[in-house]
């Protein structure tokens, strides 16, 4: 019995990452928000994972473990929080292999997290949380507040939102909450219910705070929550109040919300200290006309890095230091980045844009042309380069 136990503990000092030294490791700053403010707040962070490395753990300036919950990871891209004070300086050590690490609780700011479900209606908090327990994790992030109109991590269909925050209380009095929403929410304050519109229905007949309640409030904190479970095209999600004496509603403003902060991932390093050739990237726009795709992602080198040339993944390249490549697929592509002290490599996940930037029309046609001038589009057929060609290319 004790060779079994033995066994047992190697295999999960092996899977917790006992004892594996960080290949890599990245030096990641806060954003300052006060000098004099100590407190910790829930910060968000974009960080890259190099080719070779699959694991992360956070420490602080002592070597103290600090916990990181990832929200999404996409390719090389991962997203995490954790809680640190305004400037605070942490760093985040890269392993080969997955290890196991500590994860955070939410302390500040406005989370918003999604997942896809089976669509089934939705008539309490509890059939949404019965819900949420059977769904499948899209992603998250931090948002300023609840008034949203897309679902940014996937099809507004079928999702589930998931909003956590704490709002801070001046004055007392008797608050009233009311919610407005395409198909189901509920908004909670110190987990009570205190507006719900449960079921499926359009956003248009709760804009008037027909859908909400009272509940007296002390001075201080208060945990808040907001549940929504959409079903249809639309999504549409908001979160208002009316201050005790008051007529007037309006959303509920960012300022009421205690807030969360953005830390700066810095460039790769080795164990030993010695930089290492290393870049960022950033699906940053998506254009789609008559169901052709073409995605535009910017590649950034760290800092000191002298670029020779790229390998894109799909069968291209470039000889030269540019930082802009177009795909015209979804899919997870293998790109290297060349440079005198060596090569970077990292999985670029070029994915479907839910949450689409504004893009004018005279910017629509310079990135085609661009494209389109730089490369032939081996995945469209003939016909198809014709008519991106003739749409937006003939005034260029």
């Amino acid at each position: 019995m004790k060779y079994w136990r033995l066994i047992f503990g190697i295999i999960f000092l092996a899977l917790s990452g006992y004892g594996q030294k960080s290949v890599f490791y990245r030096d990641v700053t806060v954003a300052p928000l006060s000098a004099s403010d100590k407190t910790k707040y829930s910060t968000e962070a974009v960080f890259f994972l190099p080719d070779g490395a699959n694991g992360f753990k956070l420490f602080d300036s002592l070597s103290r473990e600090r916990g990181i919950t990832e929200l999404m990871r996409q390719g090389s891209q991962v997203k995490a929080f954790f809680n640190a004070a305004s400037g605070e300086k942490l760093q985040l050590r890269l392993f080969s292999e997955t290890v196991k690490h500590d994860t955070a609780v939410q302390e500040s700011g406005v989370l918003h997290m999604v997942e896809k479900y089976n669509g089934t209606p939705i008539a309490s908090v509890k059939a949404f949380e019965s819900a949420w327990r059977e769904g499948t994790f899209s992603g998250g992030g931090f948002e300023k507040r609840v008034y949203s109109g897309w679902n940014p991590y996937g099809s507004n269909y079928n999702s589930l939102h998931r909003y956590t925050g704490f709002i801070k209380i001046e004055k007392p009095g008797a608050y009233y909450f009311y919610t407005a929403s395409t198909d189901a929410s509920f908004l909670l304050i110190d987990s009570q219910v205190v507006a719900a519109w449960p079921g499926r229905h359009g956003v248009n007949e709760g804009l008037y705070g027909q859908h909400g309640g009272s509940i007296n409030l002390t001075s201080g904190v208060h945990r808040f929550e907001y549940l929504h479970a959409n079903n249809q095209w639309s999504c549409y999600a908001i979160a208002a109040y009316r201050l005790p004496g008051k007529e007037k509603f309006q959303v509920i403003p960012e300022t009421l919300f205690t807030p969360s902060l953005e830390a700066e991932s810095g460039s790769l390093h080795n164990r030993d200290g010695k930089a290492v050739a290393d870049f960022f990237w950033d699906n940053e726009d998506m254009l789609e006309v008559d169901k052709l795709q073409m995605f535009r992602v910017k590649f950034s080198p760290a800092s000191g890095c002298k670029v020779a040339g790229w390998n894109y993944g799909d069968g291209s390249g470039e000889q030269k230091s540019v930082n802009v490549h177009y795909y015209f697929r979804t899919g997870q592509y293998p790109v290297t980045m060349r440079t005198e002290a060596g090569n970077a490599k990292q999985t670029v996940a070029v994915t479907w844009r839910f949450r689409q930037n504004l893009i004018s029309e005279r910017d629509v046609a310079k990135y085609v042309a661009e494209a389109l001038n730089k490369r032939k589009p081996l995945e469209f057929s003939r016909r198809a380069t014709v008519f991106w060609r003739r749409r937006f290319c003939s005034s260029n």
